[in-house]
């Protein structure tokens, strides 16, 4: 899991469709970018997106559903899912942090080999440190790396932090 977080129009965004356009053919890319639409119209979208890599769910009625067939379908492909403005599923999702980390967790422990990367980005600096930290409960514990952009138009060269956690 990588988080990717930053100001504003520093290019997060530009950097995840950057990434996402070089892996390989055979990997399955999904993005999404919230939209603060109320929580099933984000979940909808989500299996929107998946639908158009070819990733068929089926009709996911809350983000656990939708991110445990992903891990799923991770068991038989390559899967990258990068979601953008973190921050703004968890406005209209009190509970999207516990229900990612359930997902990412049950990942880890299906005893076989998941191949999933999943990409989180924000603005929101203060809830995306939160989400790295993982002080609370409710928000991912185990995060493998995390990074800090800065505006390419800057004198000033990106600053990377890298945190690598075990259970």
């Amino acid at each position: 899991m990588v988080v990717l977080f930053g100001r504003r129009r520093v290019g997060k965004t530009f950097l995840i469709h950057h990434f996402l356009s070089q892996l390989p053919i055979e990997v399955r890319r999904i993005y999404l970018a919230a939209s603060r639409r109320p929580y099933a119209a984000e979940v909808a979208s989500f299996a929107e997106a998946c639908d158009s890599e070819g990733l068929t769910l089926d009709t996911p009625s809350s983000w656990t559903d939708a991110l445990d067939q992903i891990v799923d379908l991770a068991v038989d492909q390559t899967v990258v899912d990068a979601l953008d403005e973190v921050p703004y599923f968890m406005e209209t999702s009190r509970s999207f942090a516990a229900e990612l980390q359930r997902s990412w967790d049950r990942a880890r422990h299906l005893g076989r080999p998941v191949r999933l990367l999943v990409v989180l980005t924000g603005s929101a600096l203060s809830t995306m440190r939160e989400l790295n930290r993982a002080r609370e409960p409710s928000t991912l514990d185990r995060i493998a790396r995390s990074g800090w952009t800065r505006s390419p138009f800057t004198r000033r060269p990106a600053t990377w932090k890298s945190t690598v956690r075990t259970p």
